[in-house]
Parts: C-alpha cells; sequence; structure tokens
C-alpha cells in the first residue's frame, strides 16, 4: 500500500493537467485493468477455530494488513480467525526447468472478510532446489499467474483467465503490505489484501480455491531483476465462520441537517466501517478555463524531454517527446504567474467536499475536514486504504455524489451519531439515528 504522502504528490501532479475529469476516468479504467491482471499475492481461506493472542494484535494489523483503523479495531474485538493447518503441498516445476521437480506447499496463517476485503497471511514452504535459481533473499513480489477463486454458487471472486463480462463475475484486486523471507526454514510469508470497490463480496458459507502458477520476483542492489515461475495445482475447499458469512449492517437515518441540499441516500454500519452516500444539489461543476488551456502546454513542453524510440517494424528510429510532470513543477510555475489566481480557483469549485479537498488542494489550510462523531464524543475519520469505497464526482443536474468510508465501527457506535461533512470548507452537520 502507498504511503499517503506518495498518493498526494501523485494527485497534486494530476490536477495541473486540463480535463481532469475525462483523464481521471481513464486512469480509473488503468488501475481496474491492473487489479485484475498484475497480481501480487494470492490467498485462501481455512475455517478453524482459533484464538488471537492480544499481544498478536497489533502486530497483526500495524506491520501485516495496514487497512484502517476501522479493520484494526473490528480485530481487536474478535473479527479474525487464526488458522491451524498444515501445507497443502504439491509437485510443481520451474518453467525454464520443467524437468526439475520441486515440492511446495501453501498455507493460511489468519484471515478477515468484510463486504470489501478479504485480508490475510499466508506462507509458502519452498523446496531447497529454488536457490539454484534464484536468489530469494532478494524477494520483492510475488505474482499469481493462474488462479481460480470462487463462492459455494460458482461465483468467481478472481480470476486470472475470465472474461469481464461475465455476470458471475466480481471486479477485484490484490495489494501486497509485506513479504518476509525465513531463510533458514525456506518459508515466505506473504499478507495480502483482496479488494473490490464496486461489489460486496459474497455471503458465502465456502470459498474454493484452484492455483496453478505463480511467480516469484527478485531485484537486487544493483536493481538487476530476476523471476521464477512455479507451476503446480494446489487446491482448497474452505468453510468461512458464521461471524463473517452472516455479517449485516446497521443502518441509520437522517434525523437533521444543515444544508437543505443535502440528500442521504445510504448511511450504514459494519463490525469494520461506516459508510455514507450523499448526493449533494444545487452545485455547479467548473468548466476549466481556457486561459489555463495555453499554460498547460507551456507546463509540458518546460517539463518535457526528447526520448528515442524505435519502430518495431523498421530499423528506423524515431524522436518522441514525453512529458514529466510533477507537483512541484506545477507549484513553482503558477506561484510565479499572473494566472495563479485562475488556476486555484477552478480547483478549489473542482473539489468541494471535504477531505477530497484537502488530498486534491494543496495551498488551502488543513481543517478536520470529514468525520463521524459518536455520543461518546469520540471521533472517527476517512478511512485511507486502498478497497474502502468511495465516489466524489459531480452528476448530471448541477448534483454532486460523495460516496465514503469512515473508520468507525459497530464496536464505537452509538444510538445515536453526527456526520460532519465539509462543504467549500464550511462543516455541514448531519444527524443521524439507529434504525431499529
Amino acid at each position: 500500500m502507498e504511503d499517503n504522502n506518495i498518493l498526494k504528490e501523485k494527485v497534486k501532479a494530476q490536477i495541473a493537467i486540463s480535463k481532469f475529469k475525462e483523464e481521471n476516468i481513464v486512469m480509473k479504467k488503468k488501475i481496474f485493468f491492473n487489479k485484475k491482471m498484475t497480481i501480487v499475492a494470492s490467498f485462501i481461506i481455512v475455517i478453524l477455530t482459533g484464538v488471537v493472542l492480544a499481544k498478536d494484535i497489533e502486530n497483526f494489523i500495524k506491520d501485516k494488513f495496514g487497512i484502517g483503523n476501522g479493520i484494526q479495531t473490528a480485530v481487536e474485538n474478535g473479527y479474525i480467525e487464526n488458522v491451524d493447518m498444515d501445507f497443502v503441498n504439491s509437485t510443481s516445476t520451474i518453467s525454464s526447468n520443467p524437468e526439475i521437480i520441486l515440492n511446495t506447499g501453501l498455507k493460511i496463517n489468519n484471515f478477515l472478510i468484510d463486504d470489501t476485503h478479504l485480508s490475510m497471511e499466508f506462507s509458502f514452504k519452498i523446496d531447497d532446489k529454488i536457490n539454484e535459481y534464484i536468489n530469494l533473499n532478494d524477494l520483492y513480489s510475488i505474482v499469481l499467474s493462474d488462479v481460480i477463486i470462487s463462492d459455494e454458487e460458482e461465483k468467481i471472486i478472481y480470476s486470472t483467465n475470465i472474461n469481464d463480462d461475465s455476470d458471475k463475475y466480481i471486479n477485484s484486486g490484490i495489494n501486497i503490505n509485506s513479504i518476509s523471507y525465513d531463510s533458514d526454514n525456506n518459508i515466505i510469508n506473504v499478507n495480502c489484501n483482496f479488494y473490490t470497490e464496486e461489489q460486496s463480496f459474497p455471503y458465502s458459507k465456502k470459498i474454493n480455491i484452484n492455483l496453478r502458477k505463480f511467480e516469484f520476483e527478485t531485484l537486487d542492489e544493483n536493481d538487476i531483476s530476476n523471476s521464477v515461475s512455479l507451476k503446480g495445482e494446489w487446491k482448497i475447499s474452505l468453510n468461512v465462520p458464521e461471524k463473517m458469512y452472516l455479517r449485516n449492517s446497521q443502518e441509520y437515518k437522517v434525523i437533521s441537517c444543515e444544508n437543505d441540499n443535502f440528500t442521504v441516500y445510504t448511511s450504514k454500519l459494519s463490525e469494520t466501517g461506516f459508510e455514507i452516500g450523499i448526493i449533494i444539489s444545487n452545485i455547479e461543476e467548473p468548466t476549466f478555463p481556457e486561459e489555463l488551456k495555453e499554460q498547460e502546454k507551456i507546463i509540458y513542453e518546460t517539463n518535457g524531454k526528447t526520448t528515442t524510440s524505435e519502430n518495431s517494424n523498421t530499423s528506423n528510429t524515431k524522436q518522441i517527446t514525453t512529458a514529466t510532470i510533477t507537483s512541484e513543477d506545477v507549484i513553482a510555475y503558477y506561484e510565479n504567474s499572473e494566472y495563479k489566481e485562475v488556476y486555484e480557483s477552478y480547483y478549489t469549485q473542482k473539489y468541494p467536499v471535504g477531505n477530497i479537498r484537502e488530498n486534491y488542494i494543496y495551498w488551502i489550510p488543513k481543517t478536520e475536514g470529514n468525520y463521524v462523531l459518536n455520543s461518546n464524543g469520540e471521533k472517527f475519520y476517512t478511512s485511507n486504504y486502498i478497497g474502502n469505497k468511495g465516489k466524489n464526482e459531480f452528476i448530471e443536474n448541477n448534483c454532486y455524489d460523495y460516496y465514503c468510508t469512515f473508520d468507525m465501527t459497530k464496536y464505537d457506535a452509538t444510538d445515536n451519531i453526527t456526520v460532519i461533512i465539509e462543504l467549500y470548507g464550511q462543516p455541514i452537520k448531519i444527524e443521524l439515528e439507529k434504525q431499529n
């Protein structure tokens, strides 16, 4: 998972480019494609009752999954399964040398699942022969090449070999939080998050995994990369615990709202977080200023660099110019430009809501942003991790759709809660009450 500061730097660079909405749509499509085609970890779920010791919980969350305070709270309250199982073994071959026969094992150490996350620690036990082909001390990534994961009704949770248009396919991805290698025992431990942003994971009692190929990727101190693919077959059919397949959301209803243009279309609470969706009306999307289009060209030309590209169909080469834009470039340019106020005014209107506003607009004073307040006076801020649901976009009829996840869970909630949403820097209070 990327550091928040890195993410913000990327965002700052993006907002310097015109037609941000169109470019953002393209970017989201690329991310979705990468999530399905470039998978960096495998996972399985096995139901075996177990207890996670209190001393292990903090390490489990902070050092491994790194998926937010809401999920940490859920784990601390027992929403997790510690697994006691043996390695599931399979004979395997190295793709580059099929004559080499290895014995490779796979097992799960612990896991949790909610509507948007399937997070776990799993272990590979590797045959000693692998060291003849790759130095696992330089391991930096694991890639699934051939895997199918499905539920009890054969709905595909994830697959590397399926058409996106299938009505039985959940669009999802995996990110790695940490990888460790125990060279004494030749065991690789991987902590990963399997996540979906548009659909919910099934409320299934079983999950079936068929892993047939994966790759180890290394990168040494000289930035020289190497990879080894292992083929085999690791099949696991698992039982999901009742507390996870019977998970449900607590609905809240609006008691009052300080802004008549706010329409709350969903507000629900789970073991791992609170979600709210709001349509804001009478809010007009700004048009990108004509005078900034020319400035965009200048920024590209100023920061562009010439590279040589070879035409694969002929022996000819050609010169192409590519733009490498950083937030520092944009800040430096507009800081001394007569268009600074125009630039800032446009993006101030482009991102009207609290936490989104602060992520995208680096020059405005930082505030508390958006948060949820329970009756005990505890504050819970927006969740910043991969997989949390979110919408932040202008829609038709001069409306804005805002959907966000907060770190308040069922374990924190009270019958009455208050949601604070900043609109153009002004806090709007929404009072909610638990529905029976």
